[in-house]
């Protein structure tokens, strides 16, 4: 009786114990990447809209490219 006694504590405080530690460690670290990725994928699917919408291609086609529409004059100052 005696025995299992002791090794039923040694079980408990030396395999158990350190298991359910690093499981909650493992835990709060899985829970951290998802609330990152969900984070970043609010951001993918608000970019994913913008490229949905004409006006957000045409700014930006304007603002990076430099392009203009049909019968606009592009002025460029200090030229």
């Amino acid at each position: 009786m005696i025995v299992f006694s002791i090794w039923t504590l040694y079980t408990f405080f030396f395999v158990l114990m350190p298991n359910k530690v690093r499981l909650n460690q493992e835990k709060q670290q899985l829970e951290q990447q998802y609330s990152e990725l969900k984070q970043e994928e609010q951001q993918l699917n608000a970019q994913l809209k913008d490229l949905q919408d004409d006006s957000y291609i045409a700014r930006q086609a304007r603002k990076l490219y430099k392009m203009i529409f049909h019968g606009e004059i592009l002025y460029r100052p200090g030229e």
